[in-house]
């Protein structure tokens, strides 16, 4: 009887032994240190076959993100600009004029209109482009009236954004307030001129008879350059004209 149990006690440390084996084999699958025991088997282990199939879609969907990302920068940039922009412009009577819409974004639409089609009219030639006449006189507003076209989960949405333009009358007569002007060589003068209806703002035409005396600019600037005699006309669209005799002298002389 001792014998047997004797025999008991030396096999129990045998059996402890077996049973802590899978728990040590299963703790060094799990330590860091534990790669170099995994066969060749687990350490080359592929992703599921889904993984591939989505991998391969990311890029195609940030591509999509991105682009939407750019529209919606360009819509804003668009609404941003469009109705905070200032536009004034001055014609005459039987001017004609060209207003365009730029970068207009996809999925908007623009309608041009009058708002005052007796003073200025209105004509849209292309879809982001309107050409505009003087017909009277006065201030009018060219009316661009921007749609964003409905989609899934919203409605047509529409804003309009007035363009001022200021109709003035062709001059029918000009004339030089003075016919005659004494200069000195260097002396710089705008002779003054009266056009009438005083409600125009119409700019007549400039030209010297002799550019090497007397020089004129587009605005009515004379400059003498040297002595001698020139005349000075200014012309409007009618053909009507006014003349001013200019006599350049040699340069003063200093006491």
């Amino acid at each position: 009887m001792k014998t047997s149990k004797l025999r008991l006690w030396l096999l129990l440390p045998v059996f402890l032994a077996l049973l802590a084996a899978p728990r040590a084999q299963a703790q060094a699958l799990q330590s860091p240190g534990s790669f170099a025991s995994l066969t060749a088997q687990e350490k080359t282990l592929q992703p599921p076959d889904g993984f591939a199939s989505l991998t391969a879609q990311l890029p195609e969907t940030f591509a999509t993100a991105e682009t939407t990302a750019v529209s919606t920068l360009k819509k804003r940039a668009f609404r941003a600009r469009i109705y905070t922009e200032h536009y004034e412009k001055k014609i005459l009577q039987g001017d004609t004029h060209t207003l365009t819409l730029d970068a207009l974004p996809e999925g908007y639409t623009v309608e041009f209109s009058s708002s005052a089609p007796s003073i200025l009219s209105v004509k849209q030639i292309s879809p982001v482009s309107c050409q505009y006449t003087g017909i009277g006189y006065g201030t009018a507003k060219i009316q661009a009236t921007v749609t964003q076209e409905s989609g899934l989960f919203f409605f047509d949405e529409s804003k309009t954004k007035n363009f001022k333009v200021r109709v003035s009358p062709r001059a029918v007569s000009i004339k030089f307030n003075k016919s005659f002007r004494k200069l000195f060589v260097g002396d710089s003068i705008k002779p003054r001129l009266t056009i009438r209806p005083s409600i125009s703002k119409e700019k007549p035409v400039f030209q010297s008879s002799r550019q090497r005396v007397v020089s004129v600019t587009t605005n009515g600037r004379i400059t003498a350059l040297r002595p001698g005699t020139a005349y000075i006309t200014a012309t409007i669209s009618n053909g009507k004209s006014a003349k001013c005799k200019i006599c350049v002298h040699r340069e003063r002389e200093e006491f």
